[in-house]
């Protein structure tokens, strides 16, 4: 595969300032732009003289994608992610200045001597995968807290790559399947369209925001676009491959850290999942795809998505439960059902899980039997509505649901679901 020409590579050159492969690496600058000049100057009225260096301001990248190293043709690509983060040594040459990156440092013309990290945006994820893969490699057991640290890298790869363009729709998952191939050859676990079978409850825990980013280099933060499944299939719904967002964020996950923790542990248990790819690559181009789950389900009704505060009621009592946000701009559907994920970790009690209430350890209909408590203690659900096929227990996917109090799924039976 591709990645591995990246990973083994001993340097790539990057034309970060090209619209295209006809364009090449060069760019007319002025050579002298960023060399510094002394300059000897006699101080007037006094005899001493100094020494005053002039050049052009150290301008860098910041957060705003301004500055001479600002965001680039490369930086807004869907295939040029991987390639930045597998190769070991890149030399970028800007519209300005030429940077040199590698695993210690970063280096620019402007800063040469600043070996400053923080200025190459993907450094944490690089640094992380590469020693990783290289622990692998030289054939260490990796730990349970090795195989979670490469989860935790694969959710921020897939953040940083969401909000890069792709010209066509079906090389969402091709595009990075590089990285995928890396994080699949060291844990071994099941891929399952951008999500990962062993990490499956905080994988299924994504959300679209609906902002974009490509005004940014203009000064313009505020712009919005509508988010939204696309036409052809690419994906299953509860897949962040199956949305056209601007950008896919985990922060909700961020409280779902360690593996050992027991607020971790899904509310659900996965009884089966299948993908169907295109060809021969696991990793590649999805044309179907379909867990089935054992859990919790519970209907609500939403009003107006567009308040995202406490916009989820329940349909007796008509007061609210949570809040519901929508994956797609524009939601009208009023009705959803909700599917507990993980609990939101809390100090007062950890670990409390659902229990069915048919279950061997239970001979009551007691609340405390249901294993809910009597504790107030949010949880992370998805936002299901029946698929359109019209299948009994088959599900689409259409949002992610934080409600305030998992009481209130109080006297839900333990169900087997097909999500799709």
């Amino acid at each position: 595969m591709m990645g591995q020409y990246y990973k083994s590579a001993h340097i790539m050159l990057a034309a970060a300032d090209a619209s295209d492969g006809s364009e090449g690496l060069f760019r007319e600058r002025n050579p002298l732009a960023f060399r510094e000049c002394t300059l000897r100057i006699q101080l007037p009225g006094t005899s001493q003289k100094v020494e005053v260096v002039s050049r052009q301001e150290r301008t860098h990248w910041s957060l705003s994608g301004t500055g001479l190293l600002g965001l680039t043709t490369l930086d807004r690509r869907a295939w040029c992610l991987q390639e930045s983060i597998l190769s070991r040594r890149i030399l970028t040459f800007h519209e300005y200045q030429v940077s040199f990156t590698c695993m210690q440092s970063f280096h620019s013309e402007s800063n040469e001597n600043a070996g400053l990290l923080l200025l190459d945006r993907n450094s944490s994820c690089r640094k992380a995968l590469s020693q990783m893969t290289k622990s692998v490699e030289l054939a260490y057991i990796l730990s349970a807290e090795d195989v979670q640290r490469f989860h935790d890298v694969w959710l921020e790869l897939v953040e940083k790559y969401s909000h890069r363009a792709l010209t066509h729709d079906s090389d969402i998952l091709p595009a990075i399947s590089g990285l995928s191939d890396q994080i699949s050859r060291a844990t071994g676990s099941k891929y399952l369209a951008g999500l990962w079978k062993d990490d499956l409850a905080r994988s299924l825990l994504w959300r679209p925001l609906h902002l974009t980013l490509k005004g940014v280099s203009s000064g313009n933060h505020n712009r919005t676009k509508s988010c939204f499944r696309v036409e052809k299939y690419r994906a299953p719904s509860w897949s962040w491959a199956s949305v056209d967002a601007t950008y896919i964020s985990y922060k909700a996950v961020v409280s779902h850290q360690s593996s050992d923790d027991p607020t971790v542990k899904p509310c659900f248990e996965l009884l089966k999942s299948s993908i169907q790819v295109k060809g021969q690559n696991p990793l590649g181009e999805v044309t179907g795809g379909e867990l089935i789950l054992k859990g919790y389900i519970k209907e609500a009704m939403m009003f107006d998505a567009e308040t995202l505060d406490k916009n989820l009621f329940d349909l007796n009592t008509e007061l609210a439960v949570g809040t519901f946000f929508p994956d797609e701009t524009g939601w009208t559907n009023r009705a959803v059902w909700c599917m507990p994920v993980l609990w939101q970790p809390r100090t007062l009690k950890q670990g409390r899980a659902f229990k069915s209430r048919d279950s061997s350890d239970s001979d009551s209909d007691s609340d405390s039997d249901s294993g809910l408590g009597d504790e107030m203690q949010a949880v992370d659900c998805l936002a299901l509505t029946q698929s359109p096929s019209g299948k009994e227990h088959e599900y689409t996917r259409v949002g992610f649901v934080t409600v305030s109090d998992g009481l209130w799924f109080r006297g839900c039976e333990n169900v087997s679901l097909t999500l799709i």
